[in-house]
């Protein structure tokens, strides 16, 4: 009786630490959270118009850790510890837990995983369950897909358009990718990028050694944390490692490197990389002047398709593309789409993104467009399919904006 009643204690012990452990994921997961589905709320477009057809951008779906250098970073500071005998037994249990990942993920690094495969043919599913009178419609057959060339891009575009396709046989699909397309959907090799992503490793270095628990982190790993601090260029690199590997980790099915870090660690860790985040790639309010500027060729082609698809004899059903958090987060910055639209410092980036509900792995964007037998187009926005809004712009109609004045709106957003 007394083993059943220690077996059950522990089971319940578990149990709660994999409820707090998905809390976190969840909440502070960032852009290596997973898609959550939640239920889909629409307000109804007034009376006379029907959707016609959508716009669709989507960032690859969840995935296996990026390369294996990225996996290094965290477990190459846990081997120097090893070799200097200075682990500690919960030492030696993360970097067990690094070496089992990077076993695990051998050969399939960057590539989307399971998760993300049913990820985009679920968000497919749902988006002709939502607008099922668009996919039965006559004229419109024709869907445009283009993609990045890197696979989990490709891969997650595939996934799609089958899930898609199996509920709209008529559809005329018609898929392309390459280097060109990365550069129109992602276009994020500038070298002025770079010199701005490397600022915001500064920055972070400086808010995490603000705010971030060193001692009791490095403490608990190492017997003798000040060895292993003079021996690091950043103390930044083992935390943020084991957040981010970590939160990927716990969707594989491997939860033994968050098992690692205390609430408050993976809290602050994820609060200086989601500051850093806004900081290289967004609307910061030092380089967002310039960085948002770099997906003004997209946003123009999604207007130039939108206004070939809306005439009343095309044949565009969508334009789907798929991409990446480093080409989405800017776009969403240039658009001003709600959560993107503050220009803000390093340090107060946090307190107004949402990063896990906002650029979680496969975050959307759907712009669906409406019509009425006078084709007047109203188009309503949803991003990772809650309706959403630009602050810039009023709305004309609730929930609805009125496709002249948005069109006007995104054109006077291109640099001239």
């Amino acid at each position: 009786m007394r083993n059943t009643i220690f077996i059950f204690l522990c089971l319940l012990g578990w149990i709660g630490s994999q409820a707090q452990s998905n809390h976190l994921v969840e909440t502070f997961g960032n852009v290596y959270r997973q898609y959550i589905f939640e239920t889909i709320k629409d307000f109804p477009a007034p009376k006379g118009y029907r959707p016609i057809y959508i716009s669709h951008i989507g960032r690859h779906g969840s995935r296996y850790p990026v390369s294996k250098g990225y996996v290094r970073n965290g477990m190459d500071i846990l081997l120097l510890g090893d070799s200097l005998g200075i682990l500690t037994a919960d030492g030696k249990a993360l970097l067990r837990a690094y070496i089992k990942m990077d076993s695990i993920c051998s050969g399939q690094y960057g590539m989307l995983c399971e998760r993300g495969i049913q990820e985009h043919k679920k968000i497919a599913e749902r988006m002709y369950n939502r607008f099922s009178p668009l996919f039965s419609q006559s004229g419109r057959k024709r869907v445009n897909v283009s993609s990045t060339d890197l696979p989990r891009a490709i891969v997650s575009g595939a996934n799609f358009c089958t899930a898609l396709a199996s509920l709209c046989p008529g559809a005329d699909f018609h898929f392309v990718a390459g280097p060109m397309y990365y550069n129109l959907l992602c276009n994020d090799t500038d070298s002025r990028i770079s010199a701005n992503n490397k600022a915001g490793a500064l920055e972070s270095d400086r808010y995490m050694d603000e705010h971030f628990p060193y001692d009791t982190f490095y403490g608990r790993l190492f017997s003798n944390p000040q060895e292993m601090y003079a021996r690091l260029k950043t103390k930044r690199l083992l935390a943020e490692s084991t957040f981010s590997n970590g939160t990927v980790a716990a969707y594989l099915g491997l939860p033994d490197i968050l098992d690692r870090m205390s609430p408050k660690e993976y809290q602050e860790a994820s609060i200086a990389y989601t500051n850093k985040m806004y900081f290289n790639h967004c609307n910061g309010r030092l380089a967002g002047s310039w960085r948002v500027h770099f997906m003004d060729s997209l946003l123009a082609d999604v207007v130039s398709k939108a206004d070939e698809a809306i005439t009343t004899n095309s044949n565009m059903l969508a334009d789907l593309r798929f991409s990446h958090d480093t080409g989405m987060m800017p776009f969403f910055s240039l658009i001003g789409i709600e959560g993107y639209d503050k220009a803000l410092d390093f340090d107060d980036s946090y307190k107004f993104w949402d990063s896990s509900a906002l650029m979680c792995m496969a975050t959307n964007l759907q712009m669906i467009f409406y019509a009425n037998k006078q084709n007047d187009i109203l188009v309503k926005l949803l991003l990772n399919e809650k309706e959403t809004t630009i602050p810039l712009l009023k709305h004309t109609i609730p929930h609805y904006y009125k496709w002249s004045e948005l069109k006007k709106y995104f054109l006077s957003r291109i640099a001239q």
